[in-house]
C-alpha cells in the first residue's frame, strides 16, 4: 500500500476491511481537502488523536463511504462547515 499510495502522491490509498472482504478508497489530491483554510495553505496540516464513541465511528464510516471519501476526508469537512459560522462571526 505504501509504494501505491508514494506513486499517487499527493493522492492516497485506504484499505478498509469489512469482515474478511477488503475494500480499496483512492483519494485523488483534488478530493483530499475542501478549498479554503484547510487545504493546507495556512500552515500545513497537523496530526491529532481524535477518539470518539463506536456507534458514531460506524457512522462516520459510513457517512464517508456514502460520499466516496475516506473518513479523514470526511471529518475535515465536517469540521470545516461546523466552524465556518464561527469564522465569519469574528
Amino acid at each position: 500500500m505504501d509504494e501505491v499510495t508514494r506513486d499517487l502522491a499527493p493522492g492516497s490509498v485506504d484499505v478498509r476491511l469489512r469482515g474478511l472482504d477488503p475494500e480499496f478508497v483512492v483519494s485523488s489530491p483534488r478530493t483530499l481537502l475542501p478549498p479554503g483554510p484547510a487545504d493546507g495553505k495556512d500552515g500545513g496540516t497537523a496530526r491529532i488523536n481524535f477518539r470518539l464513541p463506536a456507534h458514531l465511528k460506524t457512522r462516520v464510516e459510513e457517512a464517508a463511504t456514502a460520499e466516496g471519501l475516506s473518513v479523514n476526508v470526511w471529518l475535515v469537512r465536517a469540521v470545516t462547515t461546523a466552524l465556518e459560522p464561527a469564522a465569519r462571526d469574528r
